[in-house]
């Protein structure tokens, strides 16, 4: 039996409501005292009821909805209690400490997680589903968002057993073969392997590579504004979030360092980076900057390069384009600045690429806006599988090696090596949704939560 625990689920602050969890076999008698109530009949499960909460001196402290779930019934598949008391800091902690001070009953304060904890361990979710909670309340977009409600409906649990059973399915073969090799087998059953295990690889491959730019873009993606001085990076920067976040001068090498500043755009976090304009310097320091931005292209998802349209190709726009020639195109937009005066740039050398006017000055950007969200629409997730978190993606990778590796001896008919290849691969699986060194994952995975979740 594990102690009865208590937090508050709400942020500490102004607000309407706040909500103190209990969970354990004492949350029903704990919130019967504290509403001085004689019988357990008095609370309804899964009936939201008014009552007044009061202190061991019999002073009203609130009035408050209270909740019961009863036994499995709950988040927990422990006896669990709501409280939604007054919002504010003070009142909701008033009725927390009234609730630790009941020294006859065995009642402490949640550890960070504990309660999704105790889902897991009570068998109410399984290990995917509590990353996926974990990761939700750190949601930015609505990628994400879609990825992580699959996983909590439990997709991944269901994709990773389907998967288990056809690797299942290609041991039992193997195992059939060693073991009556001297009988009248079909003759395609090892070809047929063969060829199952090399589509599995494939796809494996799709989900690995899918995945692995789901955990790096979890931040956002990352826009990056690059062109020489002047050419309108700044304005584009403060138009972009409606503020003046960056100074803007007509000095050459006013930005020195690189910008960050994160946005929601059309339900897609993104962080843009305004970068030092690229030109030759004698200034260390502003050279410096210049090296960064050259660093920050390479990693980025989405290159803003601007080009002032009202004047003709400078050698350092040149020095530009060289360095976009390095980069895959379909990363890159031409942004065309300065609409608002007579173009004079040749714009046949950005053939390759897509571009667009705009008028950062007078914030003429909506066709860039416009461009950028579809770009970021075609980096959606939502078809496939996807693994959200760098332990399910190193056991999904050491799973796919394990195949690969048994290609070789069941192409040779060593089947013994191939059997041992194919168990190591169910083994990697298999940790996905129940990990092996269960205490320790728990300890690091659980300290991560807020308290109350």
């Amino acid at each position: 039996m594990y102690d009865t625990i208590v937090a508050i689920s709400t942020p500490l602050g102004m607000g309407a409501l706040a909500v103190i969890k209990i969970s354990g076999d004492f949350a029903l008698p704990v919130v019967l005292r504290l509403c001085r109530l004689e019988a357990s009949h008095s609370i309804v499960p899964r009936l939201a009821t008014l009552k007044t909460i009061y202190d061991s001196a019999g002073d009203i402290l609130d009035e408050a909805i209270v909740i019961y779930f009863q036994s499995p019934c709950s988040y927990t598949a422990e006896d669990v209690v709501e409280v939604q008391c007054h919002g504010g800091s003070f009142i909701v902690q008033q009725i927390l400490d009234e609730i630790l001070s009941m020294r006859d009953i065995p009642i402490r304060l949640a550890k960070a997680g504990e309660f999704t904890q105790r889902a897991l361990l009570n068998g109410r979710i399984d290990i995917t589903q509590a990353e996926a909670i974990a990761q939700i309340t750190h949601i930015k977009d609505i990628a994400t968002q879609k990825l992580l409600m699959r996983q909590l409906k439990g997709d991944l649990r269901e994709f990773i057993q389907k998967e288990r059973e056809e690797l299942m399915e290609f041991l039992a073969h193997s195992e059939v073969v060693i073991d009556y090799a001297e009988e009248d087998l079909p003759s395609n059953i090892l070809s047929s392997i063969q060829e199952k295990i090399a589509d599995k690889i494939f796809a494996s491959e799709r989900i690995l590579q899918a995945s692995s730019s789901f955990v790096h873009h979890q931040n956002g993606f990352q826009v990056a504004f690059v062109g020489r001085p002047n050419t309108g990076k700044s304005s584009l920067l403060n138009a972009m979030l409606l503020k003046n976040r960056a100074i803007i001068s007509d000095v050459p090498g006013t930005t020195r360092d690189s910008i960050e500043e994160s946005m929601t755009l059309n339900h897609h976090h993104i962080r843009l980076v305004d970068t030092a304009g690229i030109r030759q310097s004698d200034d260390l320091i502003e050279q410096e900057g210049v090296n960064r931005s050259k660093d920050i292209l390479q990693n980025s998802d989405i290159i803003l390069a601007l080009f002032d349209s009202s004047e003709p190709l400078q050698d350092e726009d040149k020095e530009i384009l060289e360095l976009l020639r390095r980069i895959p195109a379909e990363s890159i937009v031409i942004v065309l600045n300065k609409s608002d005066c007579e173009v004079c740039i040749d714009r046949e050398v950005f053939s390759v690429y897509k571009q667009v006017e705009i008028s950062a000055k007078y914030g003429k950007i909506q066709p860039l806006i416009k461009v950028i969200s579809e770009i970021l629409e075609k980096k959606n997730y939502s078809t496939e599988i996807i693994l959200s978190s760098h332990r399910q993606l190193e056991s999904f990778r050491i799973m796919a090696q394990e195949l690969r590796e048994s290609q070789v001896p069941l192409q040779e008919g060593e089947l013994e090596l191939f059997s041992f290849h194919i168990r190591a691969a169910i083994e990697a699986l298999e940790h996905i949704v129940k990990p092996f060194c269960v205490d320790e994952l728990f300890d690091v995975m659980f300290s991560r939560f807020c308290l109350g979740k």
